[in-house]
């Protein structure tokens, strides 16, 4: 079993911006919450799972973003 824990990624509405001719593209707020979130799990020295994963993931701010929102933004791209 992996356990580690990250940040909160900025809300789904923020993590995205909208580009004339190009369409959606990761919004500032975005690539840095992923830059840091990277190097939280780096520092926990999580070790790498080989194969399929379960993840079990705990919000623990009252009014925080939906949990459905905060999966989506970390494992876009197969990222989580």
């Amino acid at each position: 079993m992996a356990r580690f824990e990250i940040s909160l990624p900025p809300s789904a509405n923020s993590a995205y911006i909208n580009i004339p001719g190009r369409g959606r593209a990761r919004s500032a707020s975005h690539e840095k919450w992923k830059n840091s979130a990277g190097w939280e799990i780096q520092i926990q020295r999580v070790p790498k799972v080989a194969g399929h994963y379960a993840v079990r993931a705990c919000n623990r701010r009252k009014g925080a973003m939906a949990l459905q929102d905060w999966l989506f933004i970390c494992d876009e791209g197969g990222e989580l």
